[in-house]
C-alpha cells in the first residue's frame, strides 16, 4: 500500500501474485522510489540466492515489469538532469 505521510489517502499499489514473496521468493531490502515518485523498484531474491530480480512497479496502474534478472540489489535511484520527459 501507499499512503501520504500524514496517514491519509491510503491505496493498494500492488496485489501480490501467487508465487511472489513465498518461502522461495521474497523482497530484499526496502523498495526504491523513482525521483518523480511514480514508480517503485522492488528487489526480489529467488530461492534465497545471492542475486535478485529487479521488478519495476508503476504505482498508478499497478503494472509490473521485470527490469533485470540475476543482478545486484539497487539501493537508490537518480535521474540524469539532462533527461527531460
Amino acid at each position: 500500500m501507499v499512503v501520504h505521510p500524514d496517514g491519509t489517502g491510503s491505496a493498494v499499489a500492488l496485489t501480490l501474485k501467487d508465487g511472489w514473496f513465498t518461502e522461495k521468493e521474497f523482497g530484499w531490502g526496502s523498495p526504491v522510489w523513482s525521483p518523480d515518485s511514480r514508480q517503485l523498484l522492488l528487489n526480489v531474491t529467488i530461492d534465497g540466492g545471492p542475486f535478485i530480480d529487479l521488478i519495476l512497479l508503476d504505482v498508478a496502474t499497478g503494472k509490473t515489469t521485470t527490469r533485470s534478472q540475476k543482478s545486484l540489489p539497487v539501493f537508490g535511484w537518480a535521474q540524469d538532469a539532462s533527461v527531460r520527459k
